[in-house]
Formats: C-alpha cells, sequence, structure tokens
C-alpha cells in the first residue's frame, strides 16, 4: 500500500511540475478538458488536481490515432485497425479486376 500512495504522490508532484512550467511560458493546462488514466489492478480510483481542479479519471483515449486504455491491452486497437484495414480493402474493389496472384500479395501487403 505505501509503493501505491507514493506513486500517486510522485505523479502529483510531476503535475505540479509540468503546470508551473506551463504557467512560466504563459501557458494554462485546463483542467476541464485533462483527465488521468492509471493502468493498475488497483480499483480505487486516483486523484489528480491541477491549480486545485480535480482531474476527471478516464479509462482509455486516444492519441496520435492510437487507442490506450487503463487495462494495458491492445485489443480495441488491433480491431480498430483490421477495420480500418476492411474498409480500405473495400475502397479498392474497383481494381480488383487483377489476378489472384497480385490481389494476395496486395492483401498481404495492406494487413
Amino acid at each position: 500500500m505505501h509503493h501505491q500512495s507514493s506513486v500517486r504522490k510522485e505523479l502529483q508532484d510531476l503535475v505540479n511540475r509540468l503546470h508551473e512550467a506551463a504557467t512560466e511560458l504563459g501557458m494554462k493546462i485546463n483542467g476541464k478538458k485533462t483527465e488521468v488514466m492509471k493502468v493498475c489492478d488497483d480499483p480505487k480510483p486516483i486523484t489528480v488536481t491541477v491549480a486545485g481542479c480535480t482531474l476527471n479519471e478516464t479509462k482509455s483515449f486516444k492519441h496520435v490515432g492510437a487507442m490506450f486504455n487503463s487495462e494495458a491491452s491492445c485489443d480495441e486497437e488491433v480491431k480498430s485497425r483490421l477495420a480500418i484495414a476492411r474498409q480500405r480493402l473495400v475502397e479498392l474493389v474497383q481494381i480488383w479486376t487483377v489476378s489472384n496472384k497480385l490481389k494476395a500479395r496486395l492483401i498481404k501487403a495492406l494487413v
């Protein structure tokens, strides 16, 4: 239990330092739009604040097109990428007049 509380304190310290650095540069962290996510088995909610505003805890988020979740699993990311690949293949239906050998090579390259 002591380890978890020290990790929480370290996280809050890190956020505080980020807030201070942003403030020094004339920037502001929007506490209403900023969320926090933990990746661990501890069901206890995590509390992190920025300038007195408690950040909401989220279970997942998308960053630079990739999905991250609190369970550290990539299942949703894989499903999403497969769905995108399938959609792109459907969009390529106009060029499917090529040989089966070429189709197989294209599928391997795309998936």
